[in-house]
């Protein structure tokens, strides 16, 4: 096999290697100079594995920092985002995936990313939990420890009690007013409803009950 030609992208740090093969893989640019890399030249086996694992390396690094551009992340968070887009891009560049050390590739991105600093927990918490102010404690709990969040080191940032009961009563007016807090039926349908949700029962009862004296 030989490498038929090198194209460029529109891509500023892209180009496309061209194999005789028919196989075409993107590739960095500061890679192809580092290699040395030229039109025509035989490529061996040894040299196309290394030149597709610097191909996928380079699409999953450049998507983690897309990923990261747009909000922070766990650790747990981008390597299970970078597992998904592996296989996409595999299957989108036709790559084959046997020749391919998919857990090492992404291994080397992570470690990259943390040398650099670039995953921040505290900064992914924080931002988790000001998109979802509106959510329940205990929404907010499960949905951080299932994305490798020790929630001790962060509980001071989880909405209180006091604050949980307004938005619960904030819900109950916007989206349950038509119902009668008197009502036993109505009043179960809407604490199931909230509960549902993530709410505490106790920050439920508070609120109906805040709701029923100011009345």
């Amino acid at each position: 096999m030989h490498l038929k030609s090198i194209k460029s992208s529109r891509i500023k740090d892209r180009l496309y290697l061209h194999f005789s093969d028919g196989l075409i893989i993107p590739f960095y640019i500061d890679d192809y100079v580092l290699l040395k890399l030229k039109k025509g030249q035989d490529v061996d086996q040894p040299l196309f594995l290394q030149l597709l694992n610097k191909s996928v390396g380079y699409l999953l690094k450049n998507y983690a920092l897309r990923q990261l551009g747009l909000s922070p992340k766990t650790k747990k968070i981008i390597s299970q985002k970078l597992s998904f887009y592996l296989n996409t891009a595999l299957v989108r560049y036709k790559l084959p995936s046997s020749l391919i050390d998919k857990n090492s590739l992404i291994s080397e991105v992570i470690s990259y990313l943390e040398t650099n600093q670039l995953l921040n927990e505290s900064a992914y918490v924080d931002y988790f939990i000001k998109k979802n102010s509106n959510k329940p404690r205990r929404y907010l709990e499960y949905n951080l420890k299932t994305n490798g969040i020790d929630i001790s080191s962060y509980s001071h940032l989880l909405p209180q009690a006091d604050s949980e009961t307004d938005n619960v009563k904030s819900i109950i007016l916007k989206k349950y007013s038509r119902l009668d807090l008197n009502n036993y039926q109505d009043k179960n349908k809407i604490m199931a409803a909230l509960y549902r949700k993530g709410f505490s029962l106790s920050a439920i009862k508070v609120a109906i009950d805040g709701l029923l004296k100011s009345r």
